[in-house]
């Protein structure tokens, strides 16, 4: 089974948010939640603010500078790597 080194996506998308998508990784699949980094335009909603508050080392507003995001993806690859230290090794 394949674990993704980590997850980039918006707070607001069409189907599904990304604080519907994160609370049914946490109940399906705790280890790919952890590596999840959220974007976002804008908070519209109480929920989603406090979402941002709770994760807000994991969360980064728009526009964003391509540089600070990739080292948030390195930082949060490295982070969920530390609390996975089997992965791989078969």
């Amino acid at each position: 089974e394949s674990m993704p080194d980590a997850i980039v996506l918006d707070i607001m998308m069409p189907q599904m948010t990304g604080l519907e998508l994160h609370a049914v990784l946490c109940a399906t699949r705790p280890d790919v939640a952890g590596r999840m980094i959220f974007l976002t335009g804008g908070v519209f909603d109480g929920r989603a603010e406090r979402f941002l508050q709770d994760h807000a080392r994991w969360c980064m507003g728009k526009p964003f500078d391509p540089g600070a995001l990739l080292a948030l993806v390195a930082e949060r690859i490295a982070s969920a790597d530390a609390l996975a230290p089997c992965r791989g090794m078969v």
